[in-house]
């Protein structure tokens, strides 16, 4: 049976927690922004409309914590919602999920640590709640800022061996745990 999710980030500046239909309209604001998918080509090249993401809204809720969570990443100061990521997929056999996350491209949001608060919160909650041994993440290899954002602030390492143009990198429970202490 799906859980719907709220997570209060440790710094106490960000709510990740399932959609709502209401957030429709912002999410279709952030897809159409080409910067904010300028990385992401399986939403680049696609066409989205308010009647097609309130349905996958819906569907984004029923499936949440059986093979997925979205979240939508709130802004508790304003209320405002200022991004959307989660595990795209959660495999909870085998105890591993890929991770994603993306922000607006707005002044107020960019630069203000709010995508490392947001992948430190999914990433406790990760290896805490959902109990995953392993966390995947990707990202084009021209995506110098995500890139540098992971390398930098989490000090992870991009995985050998992968796509040409693709850049993944994995977070394991036990690193992730000492790094903590």
């Amino acid at each position: 049976m799906a859980q719907l999710v709220s997570i209060t980030s440790s710094q106490g500046r960000l709510i990740l927690r399932s959609p709502v239909v209401s957030d429709a309209p912002n999410l279709l604001e952030r897809l159409q922004t080409p910067s904010c998918v300028a990385y992401l080509p399986h939403l680049r090249d696609r066409k989205f409309t308010i009647s097609g993401l309130s349905p996958q809204i819906e569907a984004w809720r029923s499936t949440s914590m059986i093979r997925d969570l979205f979240l939508v990443v709130e802004r508790i100061s304003d209320g405002k919602v200022i991004g959307d990521g989660g595990f795209e997929v959660v495999d909870f056999e085998k105890r591993r999920g890929e991770l994603g996350v993306m922000l607006n491209d707005e002044e107020d949001v960019r630069g203000k640590g709010y995508a490392v608060e947001s992948l430190r919160t999914m990433l406790d909650f990760a290896f805490g709640e959902l109990g995953l041994e392993s966390v995947r993440m990707g990202t084009l290899k021209g995506n110098k800022p995500l890139r540098g954002l992971v390398e930098k602030r989490f000090g992870l390492v991009a995985d050998p061996g992968r796509e040409e143009h693709e850049c993944w990198y994995t977070v394991l429970k036990s690193s992730w745990l000492s790094k903590a202490k």
